[in-house]
């Protein structure tokens, strides 16, 4: 289809005679041919825009930051430099057009996220293909692979609809009840020995006891006090309070304000108190058994019995609560990591739609939710100059062809010359019809010629050029002129050759 749009904006018969060399014949095979592998490949990336591809890119990138609290929009360049800023409220009818050079992947920036209350996600999609043409990409218009349409990824750092890490197994060791049934060992068990038993284990198992009360009160409470935070946190940042509260478990117990030190430590604690709740096993059995040989009413077989029965109630309550413990010290190390969140997209030429979605998570419903919705940006792709490079054919006058008739110089060149040609453009964004061109084509005597000019694009993607042309041919020597007489033809064999300037005009098709 390029290939006939090509031969029908250049009727030969209509411009001007065309008169092609053994040069051109292989440009001119070569502009059909990309003519039609380009169009080629144009319909392969429009098949292909609905399967994403991942964009690999070397350039620093922007970033659009949305704080969570106050609302607030920034564009920042690579550099950190602020660009544009928003305020809540200010123009909430219309959604901000921020401009991102096309070379330059943008990554959203969520700062002060409330994870407690919400998960974020950001989608990106197209809303108009727009054609860009940035300098450094005009190369790679005319390889197949650079034709495929450039597809923006958006790598989003997908937020976890729950707490998918599995607490670990059963780590309090099991003291078991059965153990209190044993004997003790050398017969019956006195007053002064069950006394002497209670000042070596009293403390070391109160200590424990103290613990694990410690870690069951934790585990009963930090649920609420997470729902208190993630009120607070619509108003106040919630990195700072939920460091405030890891710090007021860490004041109560050293070492379980991090998840991943709870089941090291009760594992270090009871199997400290493993030989005294042993010892305590053994002794409550011999009261109980009748091998105690003082009065059961005594003070001392009273607390070892009062004793026992903490021990007996605490121990099953601390392997369910040590559960709920490290479920949430996981969730305050997940909210407190997500309180920034980072998504980002690549590169593209595309206007595009940037949708921040804030929807609420499933728990924590009796608390009130104030900035649930979504917030959209639309990008616009910029550059600096824009560049492309075209082929196609000018017409000139050509070279001089001298020769002696009846004594006379005469020019035997002819009026026009056609030849194909390698252009590049710039142009200003501004003003993308009109622009500048550089560019190179097949001239005679084997020597290439040099085209600079302007071009005028009135079709898109044809484009009308015009300026000077350098070509290499014969010039006259020093003091002989066309029309003049000549007495001497000896001057012919030794014409001097050098490059001189044209006017030109030309077609060419940029892809």
């Amino acid at each position: 289809m390029a290939a006939g749009r090509l031969t029908t904006l250049w009727p030969n018969r209509k411009l001007a005679p065309m008169r092609l060399s053994l040069w051109d014949i292989p440009i001119l095979a070569l502009v059909a041919s990309l003519s039609g592998t380009l169009h080629a490949q144009r319909q392969s990336a429009d098949t292909l825009s609905g399967a994403p591809a991942r964009v690999f890119v070397d350039r620093p990138p922007y970033e659009v930051i949305y704080d969570h609290l106050s609302g607030t929009l920034e564009l920042r360049s690579h550099k950190g430099q602020v660009l544009e800023h928003w305020e809540r409220g200010v123009g909430a009818s219309a959604a901000p057009l921020i401009r991102l050079p096309v070379d330059r992947p943008v990554v959203v920036v969520i700062r002060h996220a409330n994870a407690l209350l919400y998960d974020y996600a950001v989608s990106s999609a197209v809303v108009t293909r727009k054609d860009v043409r940035a300098c450094r990409d005009a190369g790679k218009r005319f390889s197949a692979t650079a034709l495929l349409a450039e597809l923006s990824v958006l790598a989003v750092e997908a937020p976890p609809r729950g707490l998918t890490r599995q607490v670990l197994g059963k780590m309090v060791p099991d003291v078991e009840t059965r153990s209190f049934s044993a004997a003790p060992r050398g017969g019956r068990l006195d007053a002064a020995a069950l006394e002497q038993t209670l000042r070596e284990i009293r403390e070391p198992i109160r200590r424990y006891l103290d613990f694990t009360g410690t870690v069951v009160l934790l585990a009963n409470t930090l649920q609420d006090s997470l729902v208190r935070i993630a009120e607070l946190g619509e108003s106040t940042p919630i990195d700072s309070l939920l460091a405030q509260l890891q710090q007021s478990i860490e004041s109560a117990q050293a070492g379980l304000s991090a998840a991943a030190q709870v089941p090291q430590l009760l594992s270090q604690r009871a199997e400290a108190a493993r030989p005294h709740l042993r010892t305590l096993a053994a002794v409550t059995r011999a009261i109980r058994a009748g091998d105690f040989a003082g009065d059961r009413s005594a003070a001392s077989a009273s607390e070892a019995l009062a004793l026992a029965g903490r021990v007996d109630s605490v121990l099953p309550a601390l392997e369910a609560a040590y559960r709920r413990l490290e479920v949430a010290l996981v969730r305050i190390e997940t909210a407190r990591a997500r309180s920034t969140q980072t998504f980002t997209t690549g590169p593209s030429g595309d206007v595009r739609r940037l949708v921040i979605e804030l929807r609420p998570t499933g728990d924590m419903q009796e608390v009130p939710r104030v900035r649930q919705g979504r917030l959209e940006i639309y990008a616009e792709p910029t550059v600096s100059t824009q560049c492309e490079i075209s082929i196609g054919v000018a017409w000139m006058e050509p070279p001089a062809e001298y020769d002696v008739v009846d004594s006379v110089v005469v020019n035997r060149g002819g009026k026009t010359r056609s030849a194909a040609s390698l252009a590049f453009h710039v142009s200003s964004p501004s003003f993308p019809l009109l622009g500048a061109l550089l560019g190179i084509g097949m001239g005679p005597n084997k020597r290439p010629d040099f085209y600079l000019g302007a071009s005028l694009r009135l079709l898109e993607p044809v484009l009308v050029n015009s300026g000077v042309v350098w070509q290499y041919g014969p010039r006259l020597p020093a003091g002989i002129q066309v029309g003049q007489k000549v007495s001497d033809f000896g001057f012919l064999d030794h014409l001097p050759s050098s490059y001189q300037a044209r006017v030109f005009w030309g077609l060419s098709y940029a892809p």
